[in-house]
């Protein structure tokens, strides 16, 4: 199964961005947004994603992973996904020629792998929080904050300020992946 978009090279090499914050939801929404409900479907969704050429998953998986840091920091990524994105986030880090951005990377996915055990115990702790109502709050309960208490072990917020900083350069790297190999999204 053949998962790139159908244009001629001519079609690619004159594709351009819209101007706005993130050129690189440009990219994403021309070469992979039509494969999103595939890859996220809970049963076939793991198959799926194999069948995708090296290019479509380093666009879908630098975007997921910058997704998640721009809506809750480095530290919402692994809670959300654990490890099953590592070797992808290892191969979009071979793209990313920033050395610093890469490090922080790494350093932060051997934290998680050494550690994984507390997260499973803090994500999937036996309390339960009371059952309440939107918009309902029962000040004598006990809340658990797991993701707080997760979040404050890990740390992550120096790989945040990083990407935060430096962000527009870390998306040229991919933009210019996609630019200089047109045939890991088109046929």
């Amino acid at each position: 199964m053949d998962t790139r978009i159908r244009i001629s090279l001519d079609e690619f090499k004159t594709f351009t961005t819209t101007e706005h914050k993130y050129p690189l939801s440009d990219y994403f929404d021309k070469f992979v947004d039509h494969l999103a409900n595939d890859i996220l479907n809970i049963n076939t969704g793991a198959e799926f994603y194999k069948k995708l050429t090296r290019g479509q998953r380093i666009l879908w998986s630098y975007s997921n992973l910058t997704g998640q840091i721009e809506n809750g920091g480095i530290n919402q990524f692994y809670w959300n996904y654990g490890s099953d994105y590592f070797e992808d986030v290892k191969d979009v880090m071979s793209i990313i020629k920033d050395t610093k951005f890469t490090s922080l990377i790494f350093k932060y996915q051997e934290k998680f792998l050494k550690s994984k055990e507390l997260l499973i115990n803090y994500k999937y702790l036996d309390k339960k929080e009371p059952e309440l109502k939107l918009g309902q709050y029962d000040p004598n309960a006990e809340y658990v904050n797991y993701y707080g208490l997760w979040s404050n072990t890990f740390g992550g917020n120096d790989l945040d300020s990083y990407y935060y900083s430096n962000s527009k350069t870390l998306d040229q790297f991919i933009i210019d992946y996609i630019n200089n190999n047109p045939e890991e999204f088109i046929k």
